[in-house]
């Protein structure tokens, strides 16, 4: 390991949020195996592969237009 980025992984802010949210925040990653987990600004649980950073999967966790969101890492 020497530090070298290998992937770069980003998505557009969603337009529209209120509180917390709305900050662009985001507390980290989680990894499990081959995974890198990742909640997002709308109310979405994502995981990336480690090795490349390709979208494996993303689910909605709660309707963020009802100003649900996380911001917490996804280790619950």
């Amino acid at each position: 390991m020497n530090g070298r980025q290998i992937w770069h992984y980003s998505r557009p802010l969603t337009k529209g949020l209120i509180g917390d949210a709305a900050g662009a925040i985001n507390r980290g990653v989680a990894l499990l195996g081959d995974r890198v987990f990742m909640v997002t600004d709308n109310a979405h649980l994502i995981a990336l592969h480690r090795s490349n950073g390709q979208l494996l999967w993303d689910v909605e966790m709660a309707d963020y237009r009802r100003h649900y969101g996380r911001l917490r890492l996804p280790w619950w």
